[in-house]
Parts: C-alpha cells; structure tokens; sequence
C-alpha cells in the first residue's frame, strides 16, 4: 500500500512538473499573436507543410554567402594589387653573370616595393610598370616582358606582402580603432 501511494506521489509531482517546466518552443497561440506588427503587417507567416511545399523545399537551393554579398569586382580584389599595397618581388636568371646573378645567387631580392599613387613601381633594368588592379601572376608577366632583352631568361615572382589597398579605417568610441584588412 505505501509502495503505491509512493508511486502516485512520484506520477503526480511528475505531472505537476511538466506544467512549470519551459517547453522546446513557443505555442501555437503565442505564434499568432506575435506575427502581427503594431502597423498591422504581418512579421512572419504559417505555412502548412503539404507536398507542394516539401517538394519545392527539398529542390531550394540557397546561394552562398559569398554568392549572395559579393560583386565580381570585391569577389577578385582580394588578389589585386592596388596603390600603396607592397609588395615582395624576386628576379630569376636561368644563368651566372645576368643583371641579377652572381657566381653564389642566381635571383634578386628586391626590397619591399611600394605601389605609387600612380599605381607604379619602379625596378632596376625594368623601369615603370603600372600595376594597379593587376593580378601577381599579370605583373609577373610584365617584369618578365621588360627584362626578356637585358636579363638571362628572367623569371619573376611576385607577392602581396600587405594590401593596403583592400583595407578599411575604424574609428571612433570603439574598442580597437585603427586600419583592418578587408581580404
């Protein structure tokens, strides 16, 4: 006997426990009465899930977040050099005694190239090469082109060592103002 009324006990304070313990989700009441707006639009609607609506769910296929916020133009410039990025810049020669070999090295490191507000830097032998909205490999390319006459098979290789370019200014009443790249 006192097993039972044990066990109606335990049932009972169960069942009063499920009444004060916060449900997974809001009801179907309180979902009604907040889908409309003070202006009298509606926030959000209900849909029945039908078989229309499952079919057409099931062949949705949402874009990307890169898909969705990007412009052809800020997708690429990540990988373009612009004024005031800086870049490293190495020469190869495919033998001794070039422009930019010795009998120990056969390439030349140049020191950090700043991009010109013209969108130009400047190397030995090479002269003025506009590189603004260029990609590395494009201005590769370029030094290679001016140097095919003066250097011994030349070779370059180009990085971005800081983008300044792709770079945005915080500032303001924050707690870390200052120069962010955006790449």
């Amino acid at each position: 006997m006192i097993f039972r009324l044990t066990l109606l006990m335990f049932l009972l304070l169960g069942l009063a426990g499920c009444a004060t313990i916060p449900s997974a989700g809001p009801s179907a009441s309180r979902i009604e009465a907040g889908a409309e707006l003070p202006s009298g639009e509606f926030a959000y609607m209900l849909v029945d899930l039908d078989r229309d609506v499952s079919g057409f769910l099931k062949n949705f296929v949402p874009k990307s977040f890169a898909e969705r916020f990007s412009t052809k133009h800020v997708h690429n410039h990540r990988q373009t050099i612009g004024v005031g990025d800086i870049l490293n810049i190495t020469v190869f020669e495919a033998g001794q005694g070039g422009l930019f070999s010795s009998e120990t090295q056969r390439s030349q490191n140049f020191p950090a190239v700043t991009v010109s507000q013209t969108g130009q830097i400047s190397l030995p032998y090479a002269g003025q090469i506009t590189v603004d909205g260029d990609t590395p490999a494009r201005v590769e390319r370029k030094i290679v082109a001016r140097l095919e006459e003066k250097a011994i098979q030349p070779q370059a290789l180009v990085a971005i060592s800081q983008n300044r370019s792709n770079a945005v200014v915080v500032g303001g009443d924050v707690r870390n103002p200052g120069r962010y790249p955006l790449g």
